[in-house]
C-alpha cells in the first residue's frame, strides 16, 4: 500500500489486514473515516502523523462480512452505525462495563459475595477466579453458602457452610481448609487486636431456634470468645463505629451496641427496617441500606433518608462502592447508579437541595440490570482501578473513573400544537386567547438512556410558578394562560458537577381591543370627563339653589323687617293713643262745675 500526494508516490504501508483477500474495507469519505471488516472483527484505521495506525473496535457475531455496506463512528457517544445490504441499519454501542458469565457447564451465573483475588481478579463463593476475561481458575470452595466470603487477618479465605465455618489457607493456594464445627457465622470484621464476628448459636428447645450474639474475641482467632451481646433480631451486618461502639443492621431494625455496659441503643424508632448493608465511606460517614425504603445517612444517631430516583429504583439499593472522584456507585434491582457524595451531603443539610442519580442500563454492557449482593459485600474494587459487581446473569467489571457519563448539549424549542395544530416559531411564540390547550415541545438531541434527561421548565411571572420535570417526556403544556408577555425558561442538566444550561422563549398573547391600555385610558379619560362634567353640573346646581335661597332669604327679611317697622309704627301709635287716654282721663274732673 502507497501514499500518493499530488501525483507522487511519498510512502508506502505494510498493513496486512487492508491486503487480506477477506478484508472489506468501509470507506465513509463524508465522515472521513475508514473501518475493515475481517472475519466478523471490525477494525477502524485512522491516519496520525504520517502513519496509519489499526485498533480493533468489536466483535459481531453469526454474521456474513460481505453484506456490509456502510458504517459511521459516532466517538461522542461511543455508537457504531452498521448499514447491511440485507437486514438495514444496525446500532451498536461500544460499552465502558464488561460482563463475564460462569463456563458452559455450570448451572448458572448468578453471584453475590465477592473477595478481591489480585489486582485484576476476584474470587466467588464458588471458590472461581474470574478477570475480564472470564473464569481463570477455580478452587473449588464446596458447599458454601453464597451470601458470606471474607478474608482473615492472615490473608486466609474464610466461607460458611451449614453449621461449620471453613477457613481456606493462604499458604496452601487455598486449597485446603480448616474447619471450625458448630459455628453459624453471618458477619466478620477484625481490628488490630481482635476479631469480631455475629454468631448464630442453635437453641433446641421447646420452640427450635437460633440465637444471635455479637462476640467480640480476644485475640485475633475464634478460640477464645470474651463479651458477648445478645441480639434480639436476625442480624444481616455489623460495623465498627469506634473503640466502645458497634452498629448492628438486622431484619427489623438498626441498634447500636455499647461494649463497656452492653446496651443496645435502637436508631430506627417505631418504623421497622430491614437493613440490607452498612458502609462506611472514606470520610468516615455510615450509609444504611435498607430493603425497599432505599438508603440513609447516619448522622448524630439519626438516620436520614436519601431521595429516590424518578423511578424509585433506588429503593431497592444493595450497597456503595467509592471512586476516587467522590462519586458513589450503586447497585440495585433495576440498574446501576452513580451520584456525588456531595450532593448527597448537602441533601442532608438541606432538604431542598437537588440529587442528581445518573442510571446506567442493560444497554452500557450488562447481561441483566438486576444486580445483586449479600450484606458481606455488594462488590470488590481491585487494585488495578477495577469495580465488580455481583449481579443475577454474570460478574460486571467496569473502571469507574474511565466510565463515560453521557450529557445533551442543546436545547431546541421550536414546535409548538395549538389544539392539536401543529405551529413552528423561533424566539417568539404568538397565541390567540381563544386557544385551551398548548403543547410546547422540548427537542434534545440525545443518543443515551432516556433516563438520564434532567430537563425542567416553568413559567416565569405566574404565581407559584416553580420548576416542573420534563424529563424524557418532552412536552410541557399550557392551559387557561392570560394575555401578555410570559417568559417560558427551560433548564437541563449538561454535566455530573450538576451544571445546568438554559432556554429561554417568549409567549406573547395579544389582548383584546378593550383589554389594550389606550382602550382602558381612553375609557378612564371619558369617566374622569364625565365625573367632572357631573361635578360642575352638581356645583352650578348647588350655586343656583344658593342663589334662589339667597333671594328667598332677602325677600322674606325684607318683609320681615317691613313687618317690624310696621309693629314698630304700631306700636308708638298705640303707646301714644295710651298716653292721651291717660291724660284725658285726669283731666275731665276738673272741669265739672260746683253745686
Amino acid at each position: 500500500m502507497v501514499r500518493i500526494e499530488k501525483g507522487k508516490i511519498t510512502g508506502s504501508y505494510q498493513i496486512p489486514l487492508l491486503t487480506d483477500p477477506v478484508s472489506i474495507v468501509l470507506w465513509s469519505q463524508v465522515n472521513n473515516q475508514v473501518f475493515i471488516l475481517n472475519k466478523s472483527t471490525m477494525y477502524a484505521c485512522d491516519y496520525e502523523k504520517g502513519e496509519l495506525k489499526i485498533s480493533k473496535l468489536f466483535k459481531l457475531d453469526k454474521v456474513k462480512d460481505e453484506n456490509f455496506v456502510s458504517a459511521y463512528y459516532d466517538k461522542s457517544y461511543k455508537k457504531f452505525y452498521l448499514g447491511n445490504r440485507i437486514d438495514g441499519l444496525q446500532i451498536i454501542s461500544l460499552p465502558d462495563f464488561t460482563t463475564v458469565s460462569r463456563p458452559h457447564w455450570a448451572p448458572d451465573s448468578n453471584f453475590y459475595t465477592l473477595l478481591p483475588y489480585n489486582s485484576s481478579s476476584v474470587i466467588t463463593t464458588f471458590g472461581e477466579i474470574y478477570d475480564r476475561n472470564g473464569m481463570v481458575n477455580n478452587k473449588h470452595f464446596k458447599n458454601a453458602t453464597s451470601y458470606f466470603l471474607s478474608y482473615d487477618h492472615s490473608g486466609n479465605i474464610i466461607t460458611q457452610r451449614t453449621g461449620e465455618v471453613m477457613v481456606y489457607q493462604k499458604s496452601s493456594s487455598f486449597t485446603r481448609a480448616i474447619p471450625i464445627k458448630d459455628t453459624q457465622l453471618s458477619d466478620f470484621f477484625f481490628d488490630d487486636l481482635r476479631y469480631y464476628g455475629l454468631l448464630q448459636e442453635f437453641k433446641n428447645d421447646k420452640t427450635p431456634r437460633f440465637n444471635t450474639f455479637l462476640t467480640v474475641y480476644k485475640d485475633k482467632s475464634f478460640k477464645f470468645p470474651g463479651k458477648k451481646v445478645f441480639i434480639n433480631s436476625e442480624p444481616t451486618k455489623f460495623v465498627k463505629l469506634d473503640q466502645d461502639h458497634i452498629l448492628v443492621g438486622t431484619i427489623k431494625g438498626l441498634y447500636k451496641v455499647s461494649l463497656k455496659t452492653n446496651t443496645i441503643y435502637d436508631l430506627t424508632g417505631k418504623n421497622e427496617l430491614l437493613i440490607r448493608n452498612i458502609i462506611k465511606s472514606k470520610d468516615g460517614n455510615i450509609w444504611i441500606m435498607a430493603l425497599g425504603k432505599g438508603f440513609f445517612l447516619l448522622k448524630n444517631n439519626r438516620l436520614i433518608k436519601m431521595p429516590l430516583d424518578v423511578n424509585n429504583n433506588i429503593s431497592s439499593t444493595h450497597g456503595i462502592l467509592e471512586d476516587s472522584k467522590g462519586f458513589f456507585w450503586i447497585p440495585t434491582n433495576n440498574g446501576l447508579y452513580k451520584v456525588s457524595e456531595r450532593q448527597l451531603l448537602q441533601y442532608a443539610g438541606n432538604r431542598k437541595s437537588r440529587v442528581d442519580y445518573y442510571r446506567f442500563a442493560k444497554d452500557s454492557g450488562f447481561n441483566t440490570n438486576e444486580f445483586n449482593g449479600g450484606s458481606n459485600l455488594c462488590g470488590s474494587q481491585l487494585a488495578n482501578g477495577d469495580f465488580v459487581l455481583p449481579s443475577l446473569n454474570g460478574l460486571v467489571f467496569f473502571n469507574p473513573l474511565k466510565v463515560t457519563t453521557y450529557y445533551p448539549e442543546n436545547i431546541y424549542i421550536e414546535r409548538a400544537s395549538i389544539d392539536n395544530k401543529q405551529l413552528y416559531f423561533k424566539e417568539n411564540l404568538y397565541l390567540k386567547q381563544e386557544f385551551s390547550r398548548v403543547d410546547i415541545f422540548i427537542d434534545v438531541p440525545y443518543y443515551s438512556n432516556p433516563d438520564n434527561l434532567v430537563i425542567e421548565a416553568k413559567l416565569t411571572g405566574m404565581a407559584n410558578a416553580k420548576w416542573e420535570p420534563i424529563g424524557k417526556v418532552g412536552k410541557f403544556s399550557i392551559s387557561n394562560l392570560g394575555y401578555g408577555n410570559h417568559t417560558f425558561v427551560v433548564k437541563m442538566l449538561v454535566s455530573d458537577s450538576g451544571k445546568f444550561i438554559y432556554k429561554k422563549i417568549n409567549i406573547i398573547i395579544p389582548p383584546y381591543f378593550y383589554q389594550t391600555l389606550w382602550f382602558k385610558i381612553f375609557t378612564l379619560s371619558i369617566l374622569l370627563l364625565l365625573v367632572y362634567f357631573l361635578i360642575r353640573w352638581r356645583i352650578s346646581f348647588l350655586k343656583k339653589k344658593n342663589h334662589e335661597l339667597e333671594e328667598v332669604v332677602k325677600s322674606r327679611t325684607k318683609t320681615l323687617s317691613d313687618t317690624v317697622d310696621k309693629l314698630e309704627i304700631t306700636k308708638i301709635k298705640l303707646h301714644k293713643e295710651i298716653e292721651q287716654q291717660k291724660n284725658s282721663s285726669v283731666q275731665l274732673p276738673m272741669t265739672l262745675p260746683h253745686r
